[in-house]
Order: C-alpha cells, then structure tokens, then sequence
C-alpha cells in the first residue's frame, strides 16, 4: 500500500495496492456461518485501517485462482496461473474527460491457453458502465478431465477450448456476446476400449450433444 505519485503530480492524494502472489479459491465445500465470521474480514474494511486514501490503482503479480470441489468423486481442483492486473485510474485521479476513464488488464495461464480480458469502465457511475473484451485460447481439454469425471462422468481424449466475448452496457442495458470454440474433441478414443458398454455409450451421446 503507498501514495500513487502520478495521480499525486495531478494533484489528487490517492493509494495504490499491489498484491505479490494471491491465492484465491472458489469451494463448494458447505460451512456453516460461524465459521465463516470467525475466518472472514471484510477486504474494504482491512484497506480502510490500513490506509485511509481511496485507492487508484491496483496491481496483481503471479496470483492464482482455484475452483475446489473435494467432496466430488474425483475431487475437483481447476485453476488459473500467472494471474496477472493491473487496473489505473480507478477514482478518475487522472482527470479524463473519457466516458470510461479507467483501464482494466488482466492475463493468465490456464492448462496451456491464454487468458486475456481487456476492460474500460467508469467506476463512479451510478450505473454499470464498462466495455469488457475477454478472450480464452488454446486451453488443453484433457487437463479437466477430473472435472468432466466428476460432474457429467466422461473422459477427454484430446481437445482445444476457446471462447470469445465481448460486452458493454449502453442505455442501462447489457449487450454483447459469447463464442465458445472447440477443436479437435475426440471423447472416444482407443483408450477407452476397456470401459464398460454403458460408459461409452454415455460418453458417445456426449459427443453427439457437442455435434
């Protein structure tokens, strides 16, 4: 946590948070409310007894972002590597006369893909005001295959997942879209010729479904 020196030469008094190597999870685990209260601090709340300035920008470096499922059969670990922000301008401390002063990019690595979002935004209006463009490529669908066994019971042989999105708000409305690609999805393969006759055959309706 500092004082941002940029916005300071514009004559605004605004912090800066950069975060080294984060770990954030995602469960499906149950808890129950106490425990969570007794583990849990309100991130706004930390930031305000730790620095009373409004922060302007913020920077991650090397984070990662997990989806946890340990009660599922195999237990679901999914993840993001390289998680990398940087968000500037946050409080306009800039002065920007843009519609969407402040910038949002983020990177990441995720089973051999790229992870890619780009974002404009005002985060003072009273209303979502954003343009976002997100884009997903070259993610190797083997490496899910714990996820695929867990919730719809099927394996991955090979396969390239992709998605493409871009959305923005105009008028108090959201629009936009979201393109998700596939390669090469081989669901069954020689691999797969010890299974039992009901596993591919649940298996093969799976690919006739993506078809």
């Amino acid at each position: 946590l500092s004082v941002e020196w940029k916005a300071l030469f514009h004559g605004s008094v605004v912090g800066e948070l950069v975060i080294d190597h984060p770990s954030v999870s995602f469960t499906k685990d149950k808890v129950e409310p106490a425990e969570v209260q007794k583990d849990t601090t309100s991130l706004g709340d930390l930031l305000d007894d730790l620095m009373p300035l409004r922060i302007n920008r913020v920077e991650v470096n090397g984070g990662e972002v997990h989806y946890r499922d340990l009660a599922s059969s195999p237990n679901v670990d999914v993840q993001m590597d390289d998680f990398d922000v940087l968000a500037l301008n946050l409080r306009n401390s800039y002065d920007s006369t843009d519609v969407l002063p402040a910038r949002v990019r983020a990177t990441a690595s995720v089973y051999g893909g790229r992870f890619d979002l780009g974002m404009r935004l005002n985060p003072l209006a009273r209303d979502p005001a954003f343009d976002m463009d997100v884009g997903l490529e070259g993610m190797r669908l083997t490496e899910f295959n714990d996820f695929f066994q867990a919730y719809a019971n099927v394996d991955v042989n090979k396969g390239v997942f992709g998605l493409y999105s871009e959305i923005a708000t105009e008028d108090r409305r959201f629009a936009g879209y979201v393109k998700p690609v596939i390669k090469d999805l081989d669901v069954l393969g020689p691999e797969d010729r010890g299974d039992t006759f009901f596993r591919k055959l649940w298996e093969g309706l799976a690919e006739i479904g993506r078809a």
